[in-house]
C-alpha cells in the first residue's frame, strides 16, 4: 500500500510539472494574469484550495488571454488518463478517441 501511494504521488508530481512547463510565466503577463500561472496546474488537477479557485474562476471569467491557456491545459490533463507506466515496460500510451 504505501509503494502504491508513493507511485500516486510521484505520477500526480509528474502531469503537475508537465502543466506546469506549459503555463510557466511569460513577461507580458502582469496582475491576475501573472498571478494565475503558476497555478494553473493545481486548477486543472482539482488541487487548488477552495479560497484560490474562487480567485482563479474570478479571474479566468473575463479574460480572454488565461481561457485559451486553460483551454489547452484541460484538454493536455485529459490525456492523462490515457498514458500507462509499468515499471517492467516503461510508459505506453493508449490513443484517446477522437473529439
Amino acid at each position: 500500500a504505501a509503494a502504491s501511494s508513493l507511485a500516486y504521488r510521484a505520477r500526480e508530481g509528474l502531469r503537475r510539472s508537465y502543466l506546469d512547463q506549459l503555463a510557466r510565466p511569460v513577461r507580458s503577463a502582469t496582475g491576475e494574469c501573472a498571478w494565475l500561472r503558476p497555478h494553473l496546474s493545481r486548477y486543472v488537477r482539482g488541487s487548488l484550495p477552495a479560497a484560490l479557485r474562487r480567485r482563479a474562476d474570478d479571474h479566468l471569467a473575463g479574460c480572454s488571454t488565461c481561457m485559451p491557456l486553460l483551454g489547452e491545459l484541460e484538454r493536455v490533463n485529459a490525456r492523462f488518463q490515457f498514458i500507462r507506466f509499468s515499471p517492467k515496460r516503461g510508459a505506453r500510451t493508449t490513443l484517446a478517441p477522437s473529439q
